[in-house]
């Protein structure tokens, strides 16, 4: 049987290019499968992370910084092609790409 995710693209879309740091990063990243189907999920890098933490404390948001939350986020490394197609990979053969990935209308 054929799996919807056996060849598939995907880009990470980053909107300001000028300025992008693949080390400080919070994306969505978009598959597109063979059959025309898109699917999409937020990647952020744990520098991100810890940056909003910090401007959370500061600006008193999210308890004055004691939390940070995202709906379905993927933590990875650095947002590169490398990590994030690996990332993808080893969610698709681990049965679990749809967890993380939500289908676009």
């Amino acid at each position: 049987m054929e799996n919807l995710f056996d060849e598939y693209t995907f880009m990470i879309d980053h909107e300001d290019s000028s300025s992008y740091d693949p080390c400080m990063a919070a994306v969505d990243v978009i598959i597109t499968t063979k059959t025309g189907i898109r699917y999409s999920a937020p990647f952020v890098t744990p520098n991100f992370v810890d940056t909003m933490f910090e401007k959370n404390a500061r600006t008193g948001e999210c308890a004055r910084g004691s939390y940070f939350c995202m709906p379905g986020m993927i933590i990875v490394r650095e947002m590169s092609d490398a990590i994030v197609g690996a990332t993808i990979e080893d969610l698709i053969a681990n049965a679990e790409i749809e967890h993380y990935f939500e289908e676009l209308n």
